[in-house]
Parts: structure tokens; sequence; C-alpha cells
């Protein structure tokens, strides 16, 4: 389970930090240190009305530090990552609209610079756009390459968004299992496309489920941001235990109303390809004409959702877990077959129509009972 430090440690690092450590022959990197704070701006702007903020850049060596900064363009590769671009050669780029009051500066061993960030958008501007400061720095006493121990270059990820303009419209375009060349591993392949002018950053989980209705495998996704305009593949390994009819159930909460759902069908012994799953051409085919088997997701108002707060290994162990709930709500323990990891319980509470009501009793379990983990999950999966 990942709790709520994890999934903010996760969501910082796929935002934009970005720290490389250039080590060279002359000298020891031990006194070159730097830290930025914050790490990502996410600012939502009027179009026309200018907003000043600020990044505080750190020297947390022993040795000064000549700090440099530029704007850049960045974009995702479908696998994920980031991608450095100069400046205007991304579709929706911040930089031309973003300006940093420091071009260059000089930190002394634990001192702080206050660097002030400008940015403004045109009233023609919809949606997000996004860019990068990065902040390079070497040794101060090394200008002419003498003595350098190393380079450090860290990020701010800068997004800005127009204030009312934002547009939401997503699309499961892919859904694919593929076996690894030589192995029994077969990998969940799922793809999905922000036909939108706002990013955001997906959460959901991959299943499968076996034909007597028992999940088998569940797993949540890589957290990563997807940008307007883009495609993100996610590509996760499962190893069969036995051979069978399953379907591979992909779920994904976009932080609107509605979950997105697909489902496929397959079985462990049909032949299956063995290659690396193609590109997909941009742009991605329609879900109005989905692959063959990919059955669409249920129709509105049919799923009903409860709240997963913890699993556990030993079914009288969650029994007792979950006598603390159900003196209050209704609970369920579910058992699933993990494979090599054995079988979990899984500890539900509640049971509702809506998925906003079901986040909404998500955060009061959080509080009401000092929660570290809770997600909405479907009852019918």
């Amino acid at each position: 389970m990942m709790n709520r430090r994890n999934r903010m440690t996760e969501k910082a690092w796929l935002a934009g930090v970005v720290l490389l450590i250039l080590f060279m022959p002359a000298a020891s990197s031990a006194g070159l240190g730097m830290g930025i704070t914050p790490t990502k701006l996410h600012l939502s702007l009027e179009p026309g009305v200018t907003h000043t903020t600020t990044v505080e850049v750190s020297n947390t060596g022993t040795d000064p530090v000549r700090v440099v900064t530029y704007v850049v363009d960045w974009t995702t590769p479908r696998e994920g990552g980031m991608s450095f671009l100069p400046q205007g050669e991304v579709a929706r780029s911040a930089s031309q609209w973003v300006d940093v009051d420091l071009s260059e500066f000089v930190l002394p061993p634990g001192e702080s610079q206050i660097v002030r960030v400008t940015a403004a958008l045109p009233d023609t501007a919809r949606g997000s756009y996004w860019s990068l400061i990065f902040f390079e720095g070497e040794g101060a006493t090394s200008r002419r390459g003498i003595g350098i121990g190393a380079k450090a270059r860290m990020g701010t990820t800068v997004y800005l968004s127009a204030s009312g303009t934002e547009e939401r419209s997503d699309a499961l375009t892919e859904m694919e299992i593929v076996r690894d060349a030589g192995s029994d591993t077969l990998r969940l392949v799922t793809s999905l496309a922000n036909r939108g002018n706002v990013y955001y950053y997906p959460e959901g989980w991959f299943q499968v489920i076996d034909d007597e209705g028992a999940v088998v495998f569940e797993e949540k996704i890589p957290l990563r941001v997807l940008l307007p305009g883009r495609e993100t593949q996610y590509n996760i390994p499962w190893k069969p235990t036995s051979n069978g009819r399953n379907r591979f159930v992909a779920t994904f909460d976009s932080g609107l109303e509605s979950l997105m759902q697909g489902v496929k069908k397959f079985d462990v012994e049909e032949k299956l390809p063995e290659t690396q799953v193609p590109a997909i051409a941009h742009p991605p085919s329609p879900m109005t004409n989905p692959a063959p088997n990919y059955e669409p997701p249920a129709a509105a108002g049919s799923t009903r959702y409860g709240v997963h707060v913890e699993s556990l290994a030993q079914r009288h162990e969650a029994e007792a877990a979950a006598a603390r709930y159900a003196s209050q709500y209704p609970v369920a323990i579910r058992a699933i077959d993990l494979g090599t990891k054995g079988t979990w319980h899984r500890i539900v509470v509640g049971e509702f129509a809506g998925k906003s009501e079901a986040k909404a009793f998500a955060r009061k379990l959080a509080d009401s009972f000092h929660l570290d983990y809770t997600m909405v999950v479907p009852l019918d999966s």
C-alpha cells in the first residue's frame, strides 16, 4: 500500500525534480550541494494578469556555488519521464511568459537566495502551458575550470493554467496483453490520451480477474503527469500461476465524476504477441472504434463504490481490523489471490452509488480513524 508521504514524494519526483551530478577528474565533489523549494509551481492565472512568486535556492554544501538560471521547454515520452527541449519547441510552451529576475548569482555555504519568478498569460490563452526553470551550479572559485569538483542542475517545473478556460477530455486508446519473449511473464499494456487542454495526474489500478470472479492480480499504475495532447502508456508485468480465461481490467481515476474503465478478455494459454507493443499513430484511434475483444465501460450509474482501507495476509487479522469500522459502517472482507504472494484479505468500508459520495466518505474515514491510506474502489470487480 502507498501512504500519503510516498504518494507526495512520487508526485514531486515525476513533476520535474532533476538532479544531475557530473563528476570531474580534477577534484572531489564532496563540497557541492544544492536544494530548491518548491520543485513545482502550479499557477492558475487570469489571462492578462501578472503574477509573481518565488523559488528558494540553497547551498547545502561546504563550498561556494555559482548558480546560473535559464528556462527550457520539456515534454513527456509515451513511456514516462521528461525530455528537455530548447524554448519554442513545444506547442504549449510557457517559456515566453515566464521571467526569472536573477540570471546568475553566487551562494556561500549554508546560504539561500530567493529568486523571483514572474508569469503572465495573454488574453488569448486557453488551458495549460508549461516550462521548466533550471538552476545550474558549479564551484564558484573554479570559473576557468581549475578545481571543479562537480556540476549540479536542478529544476522547478512551472505549470500555467488560464483560469476559467479548462477543458477535460480523456480516452482509453489501447489495451493489449503481450508475452516477454522466452518467458512466462505477461505484460498488461494500456494507453491513456489527454484530449483536453489541461494537464493532470491520472491514478488507477490494473486487475486480472479469473473466470470465477477472483482477483488474481492487482497493482496501481505509476503516477505521472499527462499533458494536453499527449498520450501515456502503462506497461505492468504479471506472471500467471495458472492457465485459463481471464479479464484484464484497467480502471482510471482522472479526477472527474466518473471512473474510466476498460476490459479485455484473454486466455493465458493462447498465442500472444512476443514483440514490443508498436507505437500508436497520432492522433490515437477513438473509443468509438475499439480493438477486438475490447469491452466498453459499464453504463453510468451501474457501478457501486466502497473505500479500501487496508489489506492483511491473515483472515483473523483482517476480521479484527474490520471490527473497528463495523460498529458504524457496512464492511466487507474480500480474499484476493496474489499468486506467489499468497492470499490477502482486503477490507472495504461503505457502499455508495456515486464516486463523489465515496470520495467524501474516504476523507471522513481518514480523519476519524487517522488513516494514512484510503482508496475508492468499484465493488463489482
